[in-house]
C-alpha cells in the first residue's frame, strides 16, 4: 500500500482525488487522509460534516477487476472493512445501515460514498473513489442545524479518544479494505450479520426528482442479496428488489 497523503484540512478528499484522475495520474491504490472537509458530501449530493478534532475523512483509488465494478459491491466491501477496523482498534461492535452507513449503539458514526471515474476519452470507467467520513469523538450537544444530524454519534464518548486514533484508523480501514477487494473475499455473509435493518420496518424514499411521482412507502426489509440489493416486503405481502442508487432507507 501505498504511503497516504496526510493533511489537515481540504474541501473533499474525493473531490481531489478525481481532480487528480482527470489530469492524468496514475493513481490506483492513492490515498489522502484528512482530518477536516470544508465541502465534505454525501449520497445524493448532500453536505456531509466534517469537522475538525472529531473524526477523519479519507478516501482511495482503486482501479477493479471487471468482477469488482459494481460500485454496491465495493461499497459493500468498504462498510465490512471499516467494522472490522473499529473492532480492532476501538473493541466496538457495529452494525450497517443498508447501504453505506456505520452505526455504534445506534447512531452514525460513518458513512461511504464510492465515486467512479469515466475516462472522457475512452469513455470506460477505469477507476473509482472510495470516500469515508467517519465520526470517532463528538460532541452531539451543538451540531449545525443544516446538516441532518440527528442520528450522528461517535464511536467513544467525546473526547476520550487520542487525536492520534484518527489516522491510525484511516490507515487501518484503507489496508483492511484493499484486501478485501485484492483477495476478491466474499463478504457478504458479514455484510448480512452486521446489518441493522433486517426483519425491521423500514422506510423507502425513492430518489427521484419528482417527489410527488414517486412518495415513500413502508416496507419490510427481509433479506440482501449477493450483489448487495436489498429485499423487501411491502404491506400487500409482495417483495420488491431495491437497488442502492434508486433509493434510501429511514429505520421505523
Amino acid at each position: 500500500m501505498k504511503e497516504p497523503l496526510v493533511v489537515e484540512s481540504i474541501d473533499s478528499t474525493n473531490a481531489e482525488l478525481l481532480r487528480r484522475l482527470s489530469s492524468g495520474e496514475n493513481l490506483h491504490k492513492t490515498s489522502i487522509i484528512a482530518f477536516e472537509q470544508t465541502a465534505g458530501r454525501g449520497r445524493t449530493g448532500r453536505k456531509f460534516y466534517s469537522p475538525k478534532n472529531t473524526g477523519v475523512y479519507f478516501s482511495f483509488v482503486y482501479v477493479p477487476e471487471q468482477r469488482l465494478v459494481d460500485p454496491a459491491l465495493i461499497t459493500a466491501s468498504a462498510a465490512v472493512g471499516v467494522c472490522r477496523s473499529i473492532g480492532s482498534l476501538f473493541n466496538v461492535n457495529s452494525g450497517i445501515k443498508w447501504v453505506n452507513d456505520i452505526y455504534v449503539n445506534g447512531k452514525k458514526v460513518c458513512g461511504i460514498l464510492v465515486e467512479g471515474y469515466v475516462n472522457p476519452k475512452t469513455e470506460k470507467l477505469e477507476s473509482v473513489v472510495v470516500g469515508i467520513g467517519i465520526n470517532i469523538s463528538m460532541d452531539t450537544s451543538d451540531l449545525p442545524q443544516e446538516y441532518n444530524l440527528s442520528n450522528a454519534g461517535g464511536i467513544v464518548p467525546y473526547g476520550t479518544a487520542p487525536l492520534v486514533m484518527r489516522e491510525l484508523l484511516a490507515k487501518e480501514c484503507i489496508s483492511r479494505i484493499y484486501k478485501i477487494l485484492d483477495d476478491d473475499e466474499n463478504i457478504m455473509d458479514e455484510y448480512r450479520k452486521r446489518s441493522i435493518i433486517l426483519g425491521k420496518d423500514v422506510t423507502v424514499r425513492p430518489l427521484a426528482l419528482d417527489s410527488e411521482n414517486a412518495p415513500s412507502y413502508p416496507a419490510r426489509a427481509v433479506d440482501i442479496t449477493d450483489d448487495a440489493s436489498l429485499i423487501v416486503q411491502l404491506e400487500d405481502g409482495s417483495q420488491k428488489l431495491l437497488h442502492s442508487g434508486e433509493v434510501t432507507l429511514k429505520l421505523d
